[in-house]
This record gives C-alpha cells, sequence and structure tokens, in this order.
C-alpha cells in the first residue's frame, strides 16, 4: 500500500481511517453533531462515494475522552508520586475517544491491586491505523515521538500495560521492524503488556469467584503472545470460564467499514464468528479485550460484552 499510494491519489476514506488517531482526540469535543452525522442517511450515502459501507455501524464518539477526565487529570497531577509500584497504562486512540470507561476501569483495577498508575504527558497514537492504509513514514513518526517521550519510562524499567490489543501488535512486531538497533525499542517490546498478562507474570491474586465467563481472543492478541494470560487470569478466578474457540469476528479494524470487503466481513460476522457467541450461556458474562471485537459481538448477537478490565473492575471494587 505505501508503494501504491506513492503514486497514485490515496481515497479519502484511507486518510481519514489513517489519520484517526489524530482526529478523533477533537472529535470528542462535538460528538452529538458527528454522532448524528453519521447516522444521518444523506450522510452515509455521500460517504459510500468515498467508499464507505452504506450499512456499516459505526461506535458512537465519546462526549468525552478518557485524556479530558478527571481520572487522568488526577494523574497527571501526581505524576511526581513516587511508590515504587508505578507502571504505566498505555491510552490507546480508540478507547480513548470510542470507550473511555474501558481506561477508567484499567486504573480501578490497577490501583486496586496496589499500584501506581502514570500516564504519558502527551497523546500520541501508537500509529495502528496508518499501518493499515499503507503510512508507513507517518507510523515510524509516531513510533519516534513515543519512544522519546517514554525514554524516563524505559529507563526505570516500568511495565507498560496495554488495554487495545491492536496497540499491541505495533510494540511487539511492527516496531523492532522499523527500529532495529533502537535500545529504546527493545526495551519497550519487553516492557510492553496486557492487563491479564502483567496479573499473570506478577502473581498477582485475584478473588475467586463462582460466576461463568467467556472471552474471545481478538487476533492481534493471539499472534503477539496468545491467550495465557486470559488462561491464567480465568483459574485465578475460580476455573469455572473459558476462551472461547472463535476467530476472526470480521471486522479487522476498518475491513468491515470499507464498501469493497464489507460483504466479506458480514459473512465472516454471522456465518462463522456469530455461532461461537449464540452458543456462550446468556448467564455467562462475555468478555472482549478488542474494541472491535466488542463491537462486533453487539452487531450480530446483541450481547453487550466487556473489556477484562472492566469485569475485573466490577468484581475489584
Amino acid at each position: 500500500l505505501s508503494r501504491y499510494y506513492s503514486e497514485k491519489r490515496r481515497p479519502i476514506m484511507e486518510s481519514m481511517i489513517g489519520r484517526i488517531g489524530e482526529w478523533l482526540p477533537y472529535a470528542t469535543h462535538f460528538s452529538p453533531v458527528l454522532n448524528y452525522a453519521m447516522g444521518n442517511p444523506l450522510v452515509r450515502t455521500v460517504g459510500t462515494f468515498a467508499g464507505l459501507a452504506r450499512h456499516a455501524k459505526f461506535a458512537k464518539i465519546a462526549p468525552k475522552s478518557f485524556r479530558n477526565s478527571d481520572t487522568a487529570k488526577r494523574i497527571l497531577k501526581n505524576d511526581d508520586a513516587r511508590s515504587g509500584t508505578e507502571v504505566l497504562l498505555w491510552v490507546d486512540s480508540f478507547n480513548n475517544g470510542f470507550t473511555p470507561q474501558v481506561l477508567e476501569a484499567g486504573v480501578t483495577v490497577l490501583e486496586a491491586l496496589g499500584f501506581t498508575v502514570k500516564l504519558m504527558k502527551r497523546h500520541v497514537c501508537c500509529g495502528r491505523p496508518y499501518y493499515d492504509v499503507g503510512m508507513i513514514e507517518q507510523a515510524k513518526s509516531n513510533l519516534e515521538q513515543i519512544l522519546t517521550q517514554l525514554e524516563p519510562v524505559l529507563e526505570e524499567g516500568l511495565p507498560v500495560i496495554v488495554l487495545e490489543p491492536s496497540c499491541l501488535s505495533v510494540f511487539r512486531d511492527e516496531m523492532p521492524g522499523l527500529f532495529p538497533t533502537d535500545q529504546r525499542a527493545k526495551t519497550l517490546e519487553k516492557s510492553i503488556m496486557t492487563l491479564s498478562e502483567f496479573i499473570s507474570r506478577r502473581g498477582l491474586q485475584l478473588p475467586v469467584i463462582d460466576e461463568d465467563i467467556r472471552i474471545h481472543g481478538h487476533c492481534h492478541q493471539k499472534s503477539c503472545g496468545g491467550m495465557v494470560g486470559e488462561q491464567s487470569v480465568l483459574e485465578k478466578l475460580g476455573g469455572k470460564g473459558q476462551v472461547i474457540g472463535a476467530g476472526c469476528c470480521g471486522v479487522a479494524g476498518a475491513y468491515a467499514y470499507h464498501s469493497k470487503t464489507a460483504p466479506i466481513a458480514k459473512i465472516i460476522g454471522e456465518k462463522e464468528f456469530k455461532p461461537h457467541i449464540d452458543k456462550i450461556p446468556h448467564e455467562a458474562a462475555v468478555v472482549a479485550d478488542g474494541f472491535s471485537c466488542r463491537g462486533q459481538i453487539r452487531n450480530v448477537s446483541g450481547r453487550e460484552a466487556m473489556h477484562l478490565a472492566e469485569y475485573l473492575a466490577k468484581i475489584l471494587s
């Protein structure tokens, strides 16, 4: 894609998707208008000329981003606090702009487990959307900004907790390829981990509960570390839950929003993914860390899936 678009004009939709990490933080200030517009039939019709799938279902932009929340302001205000148990919570663009409650839950869980949460002073997207449309130079520039801003954190050897699996793939896969000799990149690659991996590796205790939990793994989770952390968390919670055996949910980033690929995504979602969700008992809690996966679960089944952080925050608070 990078080579292709070096010689051809990039479509508007591709540019909008690639740059979502740039504009989404500002979009929260105008969320009522934008959410209304994206549901307007006329706007959707116009969008089809830019390559947008007519029947794609969009997540609602949050009225306030996590970065503008009281929780984030409190953490940044107390940034100099030292306890010996600091961890950095990675604020990803999608949870920040669409589902800030997931990041709020992440803070709740980490603090309940006895850790002091730190945040990056300035928001920078991991750059995953850039890769999806072949904007490699922009992605590399973003990673350079991240590595520079995280230098003190990396020097201290602090764990970096990521809640969105798509970001995990950047730091464990793309970043080492773009910065093969950068020691900061090597340190971040080793420091980054999902919430479940952090709990498992640190041997942290969770309350034993008598509840059935079914976890769906995002494709990037499975390809960049697997579901070992989730299995460990389920055992700590009493061993009643399980990881479901579904493959891709079908959304795959922007795949389900392109008019040229949305029909295939729909088939995957309805024919392959939905049967796995339909088998989950009604009383079981459904958990999915992937932002796209949670949306697809809602689309195909009407069930509301939680992020693991939200589920753990519920039982720890």
